[in-house]
């Protein structure tokens, strides 16, 4: 009696994709679960140099102001020393250019300030959409999936093997055993005893 294994060998092979599906589908979660974070980590310092641009910002206001008054200072001095009237206009000028200065410090931080919080928007929504995504991904479906489409094929290669339902035996009216005969004649295939049981302990 010639064995044929080919339904074995292929329900292997079904367990064998199916466990590589599961790993595949793990490993891209992970993936995505690491760029979300990475991403999310990106949006923190966007934030931080946001509030870096803000604050350097403010110091160079803090410069320009000590800068014009030391200078105001200094012509007050050199008009008192030389005895001449102080330009009220003078110092009017003085203080609007001060002025304009700080604002166009003032307004540069803002600029660059809303810059990095756009690009961490940008990382937050990024985190999100990488979030949903590793969300979306399900080991446990692509291993069961990967697994009843390889059972699928194990169960066509069977009953191509075996076209008519077969019996485990007969029994001849000597005593004596044949191989197991199909509705329609054919030789049926039986595998040897304790084959599937020794497959299925081992995984």
């Amino acid at each position: 009696m010639t064995t044929n294994y080919s339904p074995y060998v292929m329900g292997l092979g079904a367990i064998n994709s199916a466990f590589s599906s599961y790993i595949s589908a793990k490993n891209q979660k992970n993936i995505l679960k690491h760029q979300s974070a990475m991403a999310e980590i990106n949006a923190r310092l966007s934030e931080l140099s946001a509030q870096g641009a803000m604050m350097q910002g403010q110091h160079q206001v803090m410069q320009l102001t000590m800068r014009a008054g030391q200078l105001m200072g200094k012509q007050r001095a050199a008009m008192g020393a030389s005895g001449t009237k102080i330009d009220r206009q003078t110092l009017a000028d003085a203080e609007l250019l001060k002025d304009i200065d700080k604002g166009t410090i003032l307004y540069n931080a803002d600029m660059s300030a809303w810059g990095h919080r756009v690009e961490g928007m940008n990382y937050v929504a990024q985190s999100r959409a990488l979030s949903s995504s590793a969300g979306a991904v399900s080991p446990a479906m692509a291993g069961i999936t990967s697994l009843l489409g390889g059972a699928t094929q194990v169960a066509a290669s069977w009953y191509a093997l075996n076209p008519q339902n077969t019996t485990p035996s007969s029994i001849t009216a000597s005593g004596g055993s044949q191989p197991a005969i199909g509705m329609n004649g054919g030789t049926g295939i039986i595998p040897p005893s304790g084959f599937g049981e020794g497959l299925f302990r081992r995984w």
